[in-house]
């Protein structure tokens, strides 16, 4: 869809794996040639939000820096990628959530109405335990971004923080029960332990 505009949310480095998760790869590819795939099955424009990595037909965004600083949590990754969009419609991903696929999109695409209508804000999945996954959305780009900003201006940094002041529509695991890896379809990888994890569930 054209009115759509993808974001993988490729991040820094990541103390915890000690390098830069996006590069990481599962089989023939990496993390974050698994985002964009999974974005371009709604998504006109597909870009890579910071980070250095490079590919064919995807464009790089630069983070925005919040208030002459450049932070690294989560929450500023998902601002720049609001800020860079084109479009009223954002879809982002982050990249280190390799078993979301472009039908997981398609789903959440599939409500964009309730957006159009400005029923919701965003459009966002909840996991097998129901947590909400807002690096795994759609959001309306405009509300977003003045929502993000206020936010920010408490000094909190809390993805869910942040989803809890939009009229967020949120879809159960159920609705993906139906697909590969329904049971982790939204893991993180942010260990070498889970990466290794996550190579002997696609084996």
């Amino acid at each position: 869809m054209k009115k759509i505009e993808g974001f993988v949310l490729n991040g820094g480095m990541s103390s915890r794996m000690g390098t830069a998760k996006g590069v990481l790869q599962i089989g023939e590819h990496t993390l974050t040639e698994y985002a964009a795939n999974a974005l371009r099955a709604v998504c006109g424009r597909v870009c890579i939000v910071g980070g250095e990595l490079i590919l064919d037909g995807v464009e790089t965004v630069p983070d925005v820096s919040w208030k002459g600083r450049n932070e690294k949590a989560s929450i500023f990754g998902l601002r720049s990628a609001l800020l860079h969009c084109s479009t009223r419609y954002a879809a982002v991903l982050a990249c280190d959530m390799p078993f979301v696929t472009g039908e997981v999109f398609e789903r959440l695409a599939a409500r964009i109405g309730l957006l159009e209508n400005g029923q919701s804000d965003v459009i966002v999945p909840s996991d097998i335990n129901g947590w909400l996954q807002p690096l795994c959305a759609v959001y309306e780009r405009d509300r977003a971004r003045i929502v993000i900003e206020e936010y920010l201006n408490t000094g909190e940094l809390k993805l869910r923080g942040f989803v809890s002041r939009l009229r967020a529509h949120a879809i159960s695991s159920a609705s993906f029960a139906d697909l590969e890896n329904a049971d982790h379809l939204f893991m993180n990888i942010n260990t070498r332990e889970d990466l290794a994890e996550a190579v002997r569930k696609t084996a």
